[in-house]
């Protein structure tokens, strides 16, 4: 049965940021699906299988 986690996306000054490329991925970096959903302001629920250590990966855009 999948877990779920809520994670934060904000600027180093706190405003919130909808993440535009963001995934997860295993021990190995390969990525896997999981099931992605916007609560709203910078929260977003991430369920993901229990049983698998996984990492987050978010491409950010950088000015200049």
């Amino acid at each position: 049965m999948p877990e779920q986690l809520i994670v934060r996306f904000t600027t180093p000054s706190g405003k919130p940021v909808q993440p535009v490329t963001s995934f997860t991925t295993n021990t190995r970096n390969f990525p896997f699906f999981s099931e992605w959903r916007s609560l709203g302001g910078d929260e977003i629920a991430i369920r993901y299988p229990k049983e698998q250590p996984f990492a987050i990966a978010v491409l950010w855009e950088i000015p200049g």
